[in-house]
């Protein structure tokens, strides 16, 4: 959130990009104040499960992103992999 999402940062984004940037950085700091109120176990469970659906949410937002260079789809192939192992880990 401070490097990547840094305002410098997000004003040299366009379009999808920008649009995913912004949403992610209000995201995180939704959850940073989440893991900062965090009391008791339920609590503690209630952003846990918020940042997987985040997680889940970024890296299916990120994927919709259309194909920019040629090494992207290699990228794109070690990320939906890297989402299924996560989705069976989370569902199994």
């Amino acid at each position: 959130e401070r490097i990547d999402l840094a305002p410098d940062e997000i004003a040299n984004l366009k379009g999808t990009e920008k649009e995913l940037a912004d949403w992610t950085l209000k995201q995180s700091r939704d959850l940073r104040h989440a893991i900062t109120a965090i009391k008791d176990v339920e609590t503690m469970e209630q952003a846990a499960a918020r940042a997987s659906t985040l997680t889940e949410e970024f890296m299916g937002k990120l994927l919709s992103i259309p194909e920019e260079c040629e090494s992207c789809d290699q990228a794109r192939e070690s990320l939906r992999q890297f989402i299924e192992k996560r989705r069976g880990i989370n569902h199994g």
